[in-house]
């Protein structure tokens, strides 16, 4: 995940950080299925479970620049992190199921190890003596600028995106990494835990605003009230909308949104 320069820095100091990842500009991300991989319906089941969970849809591949494509992989599971252009690949081995093959899509869309964040050592000691030096890096810490789409969520120990305590171990019995404080490290077994979740809807609420903003360039306070809504408010709509709270339990702008849509009729955009 990281780079490098390939030469010294002249006068023999510097600072190199690698620039951050490029992430999905449109709620719509085509993918395709090698012919060659077996078991395609783990993918499909995998982002059948994150049209019904998140604001994220894969549609298939129909010749668009960019894509994600699922191939076969000789070992592991592996992805490129974000948006990297053309076609780019997934790698799956036979035995990456469901929630591997999560773990992989959410790096595609730019989510880094969670016990890569730059605050981790506040949450989790890495027991680096236990790890196989093959994978070592997988535990690295990552720049800051890999850090947007978790900017301001708390460390969470049951993230898909979290490592479990046995993985890529010297040998059986060891462990990669403990807890600091008296949180258990349990990713979780199915799925996306609520902070994953919570995540993708933002990050997805922010593609809205950007296509918000393009649309519409000039101010106007419907269009600024939706941004609102859209960047501080997203945890109160899900993927049908409101969900189900009393008046008095929506925020003010959510409130105001409701006011103008039954009044006119008119339909506020929304990202979900």
């Amino acid at each position: 995940l990281l780079g490098k320069p390939d030469g010294p820095v002249p006068g023999g100091r510097g600072h190199f950080e690698p620039r951050g990842p490029q992430y999905w500009d449109r709620p719509e991300i085509p993918y395709a299925i090698s012919p060659e991989l077996p078991h395609p319906e783990r993918i499909e089941k995998a982002l059948a479970y994150l049209r019904q969970k998140t604001p994220v849809n894969f549609v298939p591949f129909q010749g668009q620049p960019d894509a994600i494509v699922f191939e076969t992989g000789s070992e592991n599971c592996l992805s490129p992190l974000g948006r990297v252009g053309g076609l780019q690949p997934i790698k799956l081995s036979g035995g990456c199921q469901t929630q591997e093959i999560l773990h992989e899509i959410l790096h595609a869309l730019g989510f880094v190890h969670e016990q890569s964040r730059t605050d981790r050592d506040q949450y989790v000691e890495i027991l680096w003596d236990n790890i196989d030096e093959k994978y070592a890096d997988q535990f690295a810490l990552v720049p800051e600028s890999f850090l947007e789409p978790i900017r301001g969520f708390p460390f969470d120990f049951h993230s898909v995106m979290l490592y479990r305590t046995a993985a890529f171990t010297k040998s059986p019995g060891l462990a990669n990494m403990k807890a600091v404080g008296s949180e258990i490290i349990s990713p979780v077994a199915e799925g996306l835990s609520d902070g994953d979740i919570k995540r993708l809807r933002r990050s997805h609420t922010e593609i809205g605003a950007a296509l918000l903003d393009k649309a519409f360039p000039d101010s106007h306070p419907l269009i600024d009230l939706t941004r609102d809504i859209m960047l501080n408010h997203h945890e109160q709509m899900d993927g049908k909308g409101y969900r189900g709270l009393p008046g008095n339990a929506l925020s003010l702008p959510v409130r105001l949104a409701c006011i103008v849509e039954s009044y006119d009729g008119y339909t506020i955009p929304r990202p979900h």
